[in-house]
C-alpha cells in the first residue's frame, strides 16, 4: 500500500475509534499527521501501524519523532508532559536482498534521478550508523566507530545544542546519547536506531562534511557549524519507509542536486562561525535548483 493511502487509512482508523492511538486529542490527530511527516511503517501481523510521535520544535526545525506503539497510553505527569512511552520491542527489519532497480522506487521522488548508486547495509538496527560509514568511504562494518564519534560530538558541544535549541535541555541530550551509546555489536532493539532529522546537525559537525537526508515524507540538509569548507566527502542517506531502513545513496554530481529543506539554512546562518558560511557559496548551485 503507498504512503499516501495508507496515512488516510490510518487517520480514518484513529478518528473512528474510541480509544486514543496516539497522545493527541481526536481533534488535532487528523492535522497533525496530515502535516507532519512519518519517519517510518513497521509491519506487526497483517496491518501496518505506523509508530511515530510528533513533538514540536523551535525555530526552523521540523518535528521529531519517538518511536512508539501507538496503541500504548504513555504515562504523564500532571502537567501532561509524557515520562514513559514505553515502547514495544521489535526485531531490526530482515536484510534486504534487492537490486538497485528495486530500491530506487522507494527513494524520494526529489532526488530519484539524480542517484547513481544505492549501496545497501546489512538491517540489524544499526542500519543508519553502517550507512554513514559507506558514505565517508569506509566499511559498513564500522559502524561502531561512527557511533563513538557522534557520541564524543554531542557530549563535547552539549552547551552550544541546548542554547542553540537544537535540544530543549540536558534531559534530551541524555536521551539521545543512550540511543547513540550501545556495547552490542549486533542486533538492536529499536532504542538504538538512528533518528533523523535529530541526528543530522550532529553528524555534520562530527565529520566536517555535509549530511543530506531523504525520505519520501521529509528530507533535509545539514551544513557544518565550526569549519570551512573542504573537500570530506558529504554524507548522502535515504530512508526507505516501507521497512524502517536506511541506505547511503552515491550521486551523479555531488555538487549539483536540490538542496532538501534549504529554509533550515536560516536558522543554521544564525548558529555558524563565521567561516563555516562559505558552506552555502558551495552548495549554491543546489539552493539555486529549487
Amino acid at each position: 500500500m503507498h504512503t499516501q493511502a495508507l496515512l488516510h487509512s490510518r487517520i480514518n482508523e484513529a478518528l473512528e475509534t474510541r480509544a486514543p492511538l496516539l497522545p493527541l486529542p481526536k481533534s488535532q490527530l487528523a492535522r497533525t499527521l496530515a502535516l507532519d511527516f512519518l519517519q517510518g511503517w513497521h509491519s506487526l501481523g497483517d496491518c501496518a501501524i505506523p509508530w511515530v510521535y510528533p513533538r514540536g520544535r523551535k525555530g526552523c526545525k521540523p518535528p521529531a519523532w519517538k518511536l512508539i506503539d501507538p496503541r500504548i497510553q504513555p504515562t504523564t505527569t500532571s502537567a501532561g508532559a509524557i515520562e514513559d512511552l514505553s515502547p514495544v520491542e521489535l526485531a531490526p527489519s530482515p536484510q534486504v536482498e534487492s537490486s538497485f532497480g528495486e530500491l530506487l522506487p522507494q527513494i524520494a521522488d526529489t532526488i530519484r534521478s539524480h542517484v547513481e548508486r544505492i549501496v545497501n547495509v546489512k538491517a540489524d538496527g544499526h542500519c543508519g550508523f553502517r550507512a554513514v560509514a559507506v558514505s565517508l568511504g569506509k566499511s559498513e562494518d564500522e559502524f561502531m566507530a561512527i557511533r563513538e564519534k557522534l557520541a564524543h560530538e554531542l557530549t563535547t558541544r552539549k552547551e552550544f545544542y541546548i542554547q542553540k535549541k537544537y535540544f530543549q535541555d540536558d534531559a534530551e541530550v541524555e536521551q539521545v546519547l543512550s540511543r547513540i551509546h550501545t556495547t552490542s555489536t549486533g542486533r538492536v532493539k529499536v532504542a538504538h536506531w538512528m533518528r533523523m532529522p535529530e541526528t543530522g546537525e550532529i553528524l555534520a559537525n562530527a565529520f566536517q562534511t555535509p549530511v543530506f537526508f531523504f525520505s519520501p515524507a521529509w528530507s533535509q540538509g545539514f551544513l557544518p557549524h565550526f569549519c570551512p569548507p573542504n573537500d570530506n566527502q558529504p554524507i548522502f542517506l535515504a530512508l526507505l519507509p516501507d521497512i524502517s531502513h536506511f541506505v547511503s545513496i552515491q550521486l551523479k554530481d555531488p555538487l549539483r542536486f536540490p538542496f532538501p529543506y534549504w529554509q533550515a539554512l536560516k536558522n543554521w546562518r544564525m548558529h555558524a562561525q563565521p567561516d563555516a558560511l562559505g558552506w552555502e557559496e558551495k552548495y549554491s548551485c543546489c539552493i539555486d535548483m529549487n
